[in-house]
């Protein structure tokens, strides 16, 4: 990794500004994106899903219709990809070349209205069950899910309305946005920590301890033991997300997904 890319990654203040060189635009009207960190990217466009290498290059492809839009991915495991079909509460597991290894109806562990889910380490799944109101953590026993940690009644918890719309997991900590409320933390036992007071999100990464996401066209950085926030303008300002992997920018807009490199 180069200095420049250190600094990058550290840093994303509005004082710095990296060389960003134009890659690749891939005109797609994807519904959304992610990466994973090997520098992949993935666009889902309704049944949809594509592979493409960090240079934007299509690697593989992936649908399968019966089962309608794809409302969630998960590449945080590159070898064990997550596919979540909300409308009929099934995930997907696939491998790196896009083939399928496991499916998971959500509805025979009392989960037909979980509305997210995200992996978590050790071959495990969060979902979140909006009637209980819990995150609910499930591992793999034998063919099965067990369940094994949860949260309990955030509502009653936290004494409010909780009406998250993204979740996800990083180094042992769990994200749970909530656009009102902001943006919960949680243990990977399900323990309730802290929340972070950044609202109004659909979306963002999480990258050791900086959390990343895109706002009135800049790219802002929140450190999460810190909580200190530097920002980023972005190339495009019609950027509606962006993930940084490696020496690559990815930018997601309504029309494309563009690929950068961090020189």
């Amino acid at each position: 990794m180069n200095l420049r890319l250190l600094i990058f990654l550290i840093f994303i203040s509005a004082a710095f500004k990296p060389d960003l060189a134009p890659i690749k635009t891939i005109a797609l009207q994807a519904d959304f994106f992610t990466t994973d960190n090997l520098g992949h990217a993935y666009t889902v466009k309704n049944d949809a899903l594509e592979k493409y290498d960090r240079n934007g290059l299509s690697l593989a492809t992936f649908s399968m219709k019966t089962l309608g839009k794809i409302t969630r991915i998960d590449a945080s495991d590159p070898l064990k990809l997550l596919l979540h079909y909300g409308d009929i509460s099934q995930v997907l597991y696939l491998d790196n070349t896009l083939s399928m290894i496991a499916s998971i109806p959500l509805e025979h562990y009392g989960l037909e209205w979980s509305t997210l889910v995200c992996a978590s380490y050790n071959d495990h799944l969060w979902a979140y069950h909006p009637g209980k109101h819990e995150i609910i953590r499930y591992g793999f026993s034998d063919v099965m899910l067990e369940k094994s940690a949860s949260s309990g009644d955030l509502n009653q918890l936290l004494g409010m309305q909780l009406n998250p719309n993204f979740m996800t997991e990083h180094a042992n900590r769990v994200f749970l946005n909530d656009p009102a409320a902001g943006i919960l933390v949680f243990d990977v036992f399900g323990t309730y920590s802290k929340t972070i007071p950044i609202k109004d999100l659909s979306v963002f990464q999480v990258n050791g301890d900086k959390l990343y996401y895109v706002k009135n066209g800049y790219l802002r950085n929140y450190d999460i033991k810190t909580m200190a926030e530097d920002s980023l303008a972005l190339p495009d300002p019609a950027a509606i997300s962006a993930r940084v992997e490696k020496d690559r920018m990815y930018l997601h807009t309504a029309d494309a997904v563009k690929v950068y490199e961090i020189k």
